[in-house]
């Protein structure tokens, strides 16, 4: 059984989200900022956002990554993401969140991952679907992950030591497995 996980659980959360701020926005915002911190500093202990009933996607090293293989169970989830994590740094530079139904919500983060081994540098795109779980919280139901090339990103003049937030040219945080924040120039302006 996957460990409860809420908005309110994840270090650095909103206690709660204002009256005219759309619910999906600050749970994408505590989920993006937990879910990254524990995959680079945990990947081991990453599949705990999931159930036996999840599924995630990963692509695959034939065909150049062209393929996907979707993997199910915990025990396959865990195996999947430690074989396949080399994360010494996610800079986030976009989160989109929504309803999904069924009291769901759909979160699709689109950055750059620097790899541990030779310090390789990924343009990703990944969606999830987070699923209510009882009595509060929710767990991952669905995670599809696809390395893509990013020519038109301006994110890219992040220090080498640190996080340093980015506004500019609509990045939305970089995460340098530090504490950092994460704020969206239109829901900000929104919230104020």
């Amino acid at each position: 059984m996957a460990t409860p996980w809420s908005s309110h659980s994840a270090p650095g959360a909103p206690p709660h989200a204002p009256p005219h701020v759309d619910r999906s926005f600050w749970v994408g915002f505590a989920f993006t900022k937990y879910y990254y911190n524990v995959l680079g500093q945990s990947p081991d202990q990453v599949y705990r956002f999931y159930h036996d009933v999840s599924v995630i996607g990963r692509p695959t090293a034939a065909v150049g990554g062209a393929g996907m293989d979707f993997v199910s169970t915990l025990k396959g989830i865990n195996a999947k993401i430690v074989k396949t994590t080399d994360m010494a740094a996610a800079e986030i530079t976009a989160v989109d969140s929504h309803e999904s139904g069924d009291g769901g919500i759909a979160v699709h983060v689109r950055g750059h991952i620097t790899g541990r081994r030779g310090g390789s540098r990924r343009g990703f795109l990944q969606s999830f679907i987070l699923a209510p779980q009882a009595p509060c919280g929710f767990f991952v139901r669905q995670d599809v992950l696809r390395y893509v090339a990013h020519d038109d990103d301006a994110c890219t003049g992040h220090e080498q030591d640190g996080a340093r937030q980015q506004e500019e040219n609509g990045c939305i945080y970089c995460l340098h497995l530090k504490d950092c924040t994460m704020a969206s120039t239109s829901q900000a302006a929104a919230a104020a």
